[in-house]
């Protein structure tokens, strides 16, 4: 699992080591969420990394849609269906 924190009114870009493996697919994404709403939308991007560790390439193309409960909880958010495979040594998770 993967958990990524939001920080309040900005963009939130986080960076994972990918474990060596010949196939490397993202099943499901897990975030740390806190909201004083009840069911608070967020958007989700995942990006591969180039060779120097920056972001580079969007591995989807269809948007990645969260709704995070009221108060402090952990929201699973399930991306199996969109068969990403990561070839880079990390990702970068973007929360809007």
């Amino acid at each position: 699992m993967l958990f990524l924190k939001r920080v309040k009114g900005y963009l939130h870009a986080s960076k994972f080591n990918i474990e060596n493996s010949e196939y490397k697919f993202i099943k499901e994404i897990s975030i740390r969420t806190k909201s004083k709403i009840k069911e608070a939308k967020f958007a989700l991007k995942i990006y591969s990394s180039n060779e120097n560790g920056e972001p580079d390439e969007l591995l989807h193309d269809v948007p990645i849609i969260g709704s995070a409960k009221k108060g402090k909880n952990t929201t699973t958010i399930n991306v199996e269906h969109l068969n990403l495979q990561v070839f880079s040594k990390s990702i970068f998770l973007v929360v809007d």
